[in-house]
């Protein structure tokens, strides 16, 4: 009797031993699979206090694809009146090649102590290609494809140059999804691109493909100009969707039948990414320009309109002439010709404006500002402003004018007397000779012999030498448009990256990115003499490879550019660290471009 009583006491010490153990184990449902299989792999915690357990850390699963996961279970058991438990993290992944691939071990947190799983080992082989349905899992994703997907689609499938495409990018649901994130733009290479704005809240609508009813809803919208002549590719657009799917219990559960109705199944969360289409845009060359004056890119529709703020005017004083260009096409890429008014003339640039609707076809208005200042006194005369644009409704070249005018400029006797006086005694203007002698202190020596006298002597022709080399030169650039552009671009972009840093101040986020495209992009085709109807990132990197650039600069280059061009059609969360972080990579590519070009020039 003493005996069985040991006995059963050694029994209940394991069993209560085993009750209160704690370990954290990693098993797969197969050790063998192909490459077309999914595996169910499970890390299970198992101990008194299952509520303890957080922390949970993933392995790394650098040799299969995640195809679902991680999904969590919990079981309890009690043995003697002992509360035990076990909890699940499992993953069903796809191997991503053949070969005996690992699976590393996972970690977790209970009770303040951590624990480490095993690491797995599955033997895979090459399969058929086709994926296969796992029967442990329920999930097909062939299935998922076919009720959820995103298409793009473009209102035209050729194009002139510059001439606005419209792509809109739409989802198709007929299953149970969570928010979707954004997992990689459309890459536009090849166009200028502007979001069209959309509503913040994502709609949807009922619409039937080939017999079958979809939840749809528009996702974004894009206004594409083509820069440059042939076949273009839009990328693709994916998003990671949260995927809701009832799971079946196995045909072998006696209680399958009862269980498996909608009431009682359980659900798990599947994570799918959606890509669309790629979409193939052929872009036309425009018809020739031989006949055709002061055209500078402008596709679509314009009209043209000048103003002045007075026809009269004194010598010197400043007067305001401002034009402004109205029409739908790509207004933000517009210049206006270059006009010429004469030596009596000074010109410059004040200002430069653009008020862009993009509900749609983009159109809008560009403003600039000029500030004249008159020289001589008489009539001064501006002459009518004539641009030339494409437009692409009547495949013809249309001619705008904006008015001229007609300055009275009146002498200024303030103007005049700015002037340097020649006379400075009194109404005369002729110095008189000194006729007195005074004491006057003559040093004996050779003044030949002195180098002070040498170097006093030698200054002016060396400043004669200096400012003739210089004026030459500024003469040359002036000639050469080109060449002034490239030296001055630096400049240029420092102006531009100026405004930008002031719309981000003001928090315009629109206006920012566009302002930082640009100052980015006419830097480039400034420095690199790329005109800007012929300007593409990938033209850009030609020309700069070609003066053998570090290849961490060209890779900053790539990852500025189109870091400019997520951010700008990117949701608008953390806008102002995006903003922040665009402008310091813009600003540092550029002077870090600056230095190597000149560099490589030496």
């Amino acid at each position: 009797m003493n005996t069985f009583k040991i006995a059963v006491f050694i029994v209940l010490f394991v069993l209560l031993g085993q009750a209160g153990a704690q370990s954290f184990q990693a098993t797969v449902n197969r050790s063998t699979a192909t490459t077309d299989d999914v595996i169910e792999v499970s890390f299970t915690y198992s101990g008194k206090d299952i509520n303890g357990v957080d922390g949970f850390q993933a392995p790394v699963f650098t040799e299969f694809k995640i195809v679902s996961g991680p999904n969590q279970s919990t079981s309890m058991q009690f043995i003697n009146g002992v509360v035990s438990g076990q909890k699940s993290f499992s993953y069903y992944i796809q191997p991503l090649k053949t070969g005996k691939l690992k699976i590393p071990p996972a970690s977790v947190t209970a009770g303040g102590e951590k624990f480490t799983s095993n690491s797995l080992t599955v033997d895979v082989t090459k399969g058929t290609g086709k994926p296969k349905k796992d029967e442990s899992s329920d999930i097909d994703m062939n299935e998922i494809a076919e009720n959820l997907f995103i298409r793009a689609f473009a209102d035209k499938s050729s194009a002139f140059t510059g001439e606005q495409v419209t792509v809109t990018y739409k989802l198709y649901t007929r299953l149970n999804i969570s928010t979707p994130q954004i997992s990689k733009l459309p890459n536009y290479q090849g166009f200028w691109a502007e979001e069209i704005d959309m509503p913040q809240v994502i709609n949807f609508s009922r619409e039937t493909i080939d017999g079958v009813v979809y939840n749809v809803a528009t996702l974004k919208k894009a206004a594409l100009f083509p820069q440059q002549t042939g076949e273009l590719s839009v990328t693709q657009y994916e998003l990671k969707i949260p995927v809701v799917i009832q799971r079946k219990r196995k045909s072998n559960d006696p209680w399958g039948d009862f269980f498996n109705d909608p009431f009682f199944r359980t659900t798990e969360t599947v994570e799918y990414t959606a890509k669309s289409n790629v979409l193939k845009i052929q872009s036309k060359e425009l018809p020739p320009q031989n006949s055709i004056k002061n055209f500078t890119g402008a596709v679509g529709s314009f009209t043209l309109k000048s103003s002045i703020d007075k026809e009269r005017v004194k010598q010197g004083d400043p007067v305001r002439l401002s034009y402004t260009l109205i029409g739908t096409g790509n207004i933000s890429l517009l210049t206006l010709p270059e006009f010429d008014l004469g030596s009596g003339i000074e010109k410059y640039e004040d200002k430069s404006e653009n008020t862009i609707s993009r509900t749609g076809i983009i159109a809008g208005k560009k403003s600039i500002e000029y500030l004249l200042i008159p020289r001589n006194a008489g009539e001064a005369v501006i002459p009518p402003l004539v641009l030339s644009f494409f437009n692409p409704s009547t495949k013809k070249y249309e001619t705008i004018e904006a008015a001229g005018y007609s300055l009275e400029v009146t002498p200024n006797a303030d103007f005049v007397s700015s002037l340097p006086e020649r006379g400075g005694r009194g109404e005369t203007d002729i110095r008189y000779i000194k006729t007195t002698f005074t004491y006057a202190s003559l040093r004996k020596g050779n003044p030949f012999g002195s180098s002070l006298f040498w170097v006093l002597a030698v200054i002016p022709f060396i400043g004669f030498g200096a400012f003739a080399f210089f004026f030459r030169r500024r003469q040359e650039m002036l000639a050469d448009l080109s060449g002034y552009k490239e030296l001055q671009a630096k400049k240029f972009a420092a102006k531009q990256l100026k405004e930008a840093k002031k719309l981000m101040d003001g928090g315009d986020r629109d206006g920012f990115y566009l302002e930082i495209s640009r100052a980015l992009q006419k830097y480039l085709e400034n420095k690199l003499r790329i005109p800007a109807a012929a300007f593409s990132i990938e033209a850009a990197e030609e020309r700069l490879k070609a003066m053998s650039l570090e290849d961490e600069l060209m890779r900053r280059l790539k990852d500025t550019y189109s870091g400019i061009q997520f951010v700008r059609f990117a949701p608008a969360s953390g806008a102002g660290e995006a903003m922040n972080s665009v402008f310091e990579s813009a600003s540092g590519l550029i002077t870090g471009l600056e230095k190597s070009i000149a560099k490589g020039k030496k």
